[in-house]
């Protein structure tokens, strides 16, 4: 693992894996997948930073999500409405959130 950590150019924050995971406001954020267990072990190599608090948000529905396995497109929300419903995407976000497999991971983070 230790060969695949790079540091920043532009901000000095860490990548792994060839995958840039800047910490500044003037780097390009590039989309990519990673849990908070990974992530916490990134950060916490950086020897740069604290963790002050980490949240889960789940910003698509199921409804979306089973349109693209269904027919590989986006807009389940509105092709597939009879399944878009608060009581459903709710426990569809709280089952994600206790899988800890939401689509965006927030991290509150303070320089050393």
């Amino acid at each position: 693992m230790g060969d695949d950590i790079k540091i920043c150019p532009l901000c000095g924050g860490v990548s792994y894996a060839h995958m840039l995971c800047c910490l500044c406001m003037n780097a390009l954020h590039l989309l990519f997948l990673h849990t908070v267990k990974g992530l916490t072990n990134v950060i916490e190599q950086s020897h740069r930073f604290d963790i002050l608090s980490v949240a889960q948000v789940q910003r698509y529905s199921v409804a979306n999500h089973l349109l693209w396995l269904a027919k590989g497109m986006p807009g389940g929300h509105i092709k597939w409405k009879f399944l878009d419903t608060k009581e459903l995407n709710d426990a569809y976000c709280e089952k994600l959130k206790e899988l800890e497999m939401c689509d965006t991971l927030f991290f509150v983070l303070k320089k050393r």
